[in-house]
């Protein structure tokens, strides 16, 4: 309504937590009321959309053992849309351990993916070299032999090569 021709002009605000609060122009109040402190902490949410990201080589030294994963900045162009309820309800309840992958499963995945042995190799040993930092700047490196934790690695993914590879493997023993 507007106040033209001597009509009730009426202003409506919406807050966060979805209280509402009208003003009549016969009332004389000069602005709304400000929203308490429960009112101005609150979020709301109608729409999830979940995008499926691809996923990389990652670099996080956090990983337990194994090349890390993460995701890749590239994800898939069709998204699905629900609202929050559907989506909570729908969700599965997880605990922090099922969030874990395996190192045979994470080697899998990405050599799955496309990406070569030599990557793994790589990102493997950058993260156990991130974590031995991590480690002596803590304090805690004393007594490791760090060149036998590097051969240890690099067995770890000459194995991997020979398991994927058996014609290799058969070649590589006729010759010997």
């Amino acid at each position: 309504m507007s106040c033209m021709d001597g009509q009730i002009t009426k202003r409506r605000a919406t807050y966060p937590c979805g209280s509402t609060w009208c003003e009549s122009s016969n009332h004389k109040s000069p602005a709304p009321p400000k929203p308490t402190k429960q009112q101005q902490k609150c979020v709301g949410f109608k729409v999830a959309e979940i995008r499926e990201y691809f996923q990389c080589v990652g670099d996080n030294p956090s990983c337990s053992s194994g090349p890390p994963i993460s995701l890749d900045w590239k994800y898939r162009r069709q998204s699905r849309r629900l609202s929050i309820d559907d989506y909570e309800a729908g969700r599965l309840k997880r605990r922090h351990n099922n969030f874990e992958i395996s190192e045979q499963v994470r080697i899998d995945r990405l050599l799955q993916l496309g990406y070569p042995i030599q990557d793994l190799l790589q990102a493997d040993i950058q993260k156990t070299k991130d974590q031995l930092l991590r480690q002596r700047t803590a304090g805690g490196v004393k007594g490791l032999h760090i060149d036998e934790i590097f051969e240890r690695i690099r067995m770890k993914y000459i194995m991997q090569m020979r398991k994927r590879s058996p014609v290799r493997s058969q070649h590589t023993a006729a010759t010997a």
